[in-house]
């Protein structure tokens, strides 16, 4: 019972880790998107679209990792995150 109880806190914190890290990928596809409208760009909104894109990059595989855990029944570990 006891291990009841600490699991059943967590599920609501991995729902929302979960749509934090989705509504983070939405927040800023959506930032370079409206980056990517204006047409010609200058020399800091080229920076911001590669800061971006790296951004967007690691939280996709953050979110890939956690989805394949979740298939596994098993929290994410450190070389999981690392891609080992």
């Amino acid at each position: 019972m006891a291990d009841e109880k600490k699991k059943a806190p967590q599920q609501p914190e991995k729902k929302d880790e979960q749509s934090s890290i989705i509504d983070r990928i939405n927040r800023l596809a959506n930032e370079r998107q409206s980056i990517l409208r204006k047409g010609s760009l200058g020399a800091a909104e080229r920076r911001r679209i590669d800061d971006l894109t790296r951004e967007l990059e690691g939280l996709w595989n953050e979110r890939r990792i956690e989805l394949a855990a979740r298939y596994r029944s098993a929290q994410p570990t450190d070389n999981d995150r690392m891609g080992l």
